[in-house]
């Protein structure tokens, strides 16, 4: 299961663009966002099964798509909160 968190502030619905609900992805997938989602000076988090993948902050030109490119062949980080 593939999520995202977006910032406060956003100027629209974040909305999974692709990869589609259900989709079987691997290797390198791009995950595209709609633009107005993320205000500029806001980010994006990635999270897949609960777990964070990355962040990243949007495009300067807001004519630029919006997309975070997911290695997931990439090992992912233990959730918050697991640390002893």
């Amino acid at each position: 299961m593939m999520g995202l968190l977006g910032a406060t502030g956003a100027e629209a619905a974040l909305r999974i663009m692709s990869p589609q609900n259900g989709a079987t992805v691997r290797e390198k997938v791009r995950v595209a966002i709609s633009r107005g989602a993320v205000p500029s000076s806001g980010f994006a988090a990635l999270y897949v099964n609960g777990r964070f993948v990355m962040a990243q902050s949007p495009p300067r030109s807001p004519a630029q798509p919006f997309a975070l490119v997911w290695n997931t062949k990439e090992k992912l980080a233990e959730t918050a909160g697991t640390e002893q």
